[in-house]
Formats: structure tokens, C-alpha cells, sequence
């Protein structure tokens, strides 16, 4: 978690909201936080404040809201504030590992935190969370990587063992059915004669 200063809400624990990213407990706010977010579909909340909302909607997409008060005086620094906020999203909507909905849920909450923090205008926790987060997927992605590529050395491997034991499968074959066909042919190749036979 970053360092941000908050304000105290409930959040669903992970045990509460499971494996199933569509099970997730709607979260519950204070009464105060209620009044001015009560109305906003909220599937995973990140962050609560009377001025703003950070939060992740049933698709797990980031979103967040202000109000007008904290518009009037906020962001603190629009330029860095605007800057964390286009990586978040190029984060968000770049390459990614969907492979496992926990893991995906943890960035995009970890995403969200980077956010929370700069519209508290704690943009140093910010950034350096962005970059943990940075790091983060970056580690997730070369395992993917790691894993796919062995994958298809398993797969390239198979199918060259596959293809020399098809090979060799039917050369015995063949071999069979040739010496089967001359014993049948010709007995006296084999130096038996008609006369053995009988």
C-alpha cells in the first residue's frame, strides 16, 4: 500500500472477495462518504474521500470521480497530476497477463492506489508506487513470456520426437509387410520349398 494519508473506510478483504472477481462484496461506506457516493456503482473500492473516488468497476476498469469542491482547488500540481494519470492509463490499457483474475485484480488495484495518491496530491508516493507497479508487470510479463516460449519448445519437441517415431513406425511397418509379402511370394527365398510345406 502507499503512503497516502486517508480517510477510514471498510473495505472487502481478499478472502471476502474471493477468487471470483464478479463475487466481490459491494463495498460499504460511512454515512458521509455515502451521501456523496451512494449513487456510484462501485464493484471494488480503492479509495473514498468527500472530494474524490477511486475505484474499480465490474470490468475491473479504473475509474475515479471528483466532486465539484475539490475541483475548484485541486490538483495541487495539474501537470505532474496529469502526468501520473496518462501512465496509469497506458498501464492499464497496455499489455497485460489476464491469465489470472487475482493477479489482475491486484495491479489494477495497485494501479488505482498511484491514482488515489495523486488526487491527495501525494504525488511522490505516487510515482514511486508507479514504478513498483512498473516493475511489477514488467516481472509478470516476462514470466508470461518465459512460460509461453517453453510452452512451444515442449510443443516443437513433441512434434519432432512425433514425426521421427511416425517414421520409424512406418518404416517397420513397411519392412513387415515386404518381408511378409516375399514369404508369401516366394517360400524357396527363404529356402523353404513346396515339399516342406505339405
Amino acid at each position: 500500500m502507499s503512503g497516502c494519508n486517508r480517510t477510514k473506510i471498510t473495505l472487502p478483504s481478499v478472502a471476502q472477495a474471493g477468487d471470483h472477481l464478479m463475487d466481490a462484496p459491494s463495498p460499504k461506506l460511512s454515512k458521509h462518504l455515502a451521501e456523496v457516493w451512494g449513487h456510484v456503482p462501485i464493484h471494488y473500492l480503492v479509495l473514498a474521500t468527500q472530494g474524490f473516488l477511486v475505484y474499480l468497476d465490474e470490468e475491473l476498469d479504473i475509474e475515479w470521480k471528483t466532486t465539484p469542491d475539490w475541483d475548484l482547488g485541486n490538483p495541487a500540481d495539474p501537470k505532474r497530476h496529469r502526468s501520473i494519470i496518462n501512465r496509469v492509463a497506458e498501464l492499464e490499457a497496455g499489455q497485460w497477463d489476464y491469465s489470472d483474475p487475482r493477479r489482475t485484480r491486484n495491479y489494477k488495484r495497485q494501479l488505482a492506489e498511484v491514482l488515489a495518491c495523486s488526487f491527495h496530491n501525494d504525488y511522490d508516493n505516487a510515482e514511486q508506487m508507479l514504478v513498483r507497479v512498473e516493475n511489477y508487470r514488467s516481472d509478470v510479463l516476462k514470466l508470461r513470456d518465459e512460460s509461453i516460449a517453453e510452452q512451444l519448445d515442449a510443443r516443437n519437441d513433441w512434434k519432432s520426437h512425433s514425426e521421427h517415431w511416425t517414421i520409424l513406425h512406418y518404416g517397420i511397418g513397411t519392412a513387415a509387410l515386404l518381408f511378409s509379402t516375399l514369404s508369401a511370394a516366394r517360400p524357396s527365398i527363404l529356402g523353404l520349398n513346396d515339399q516342406d510345406s505339405s
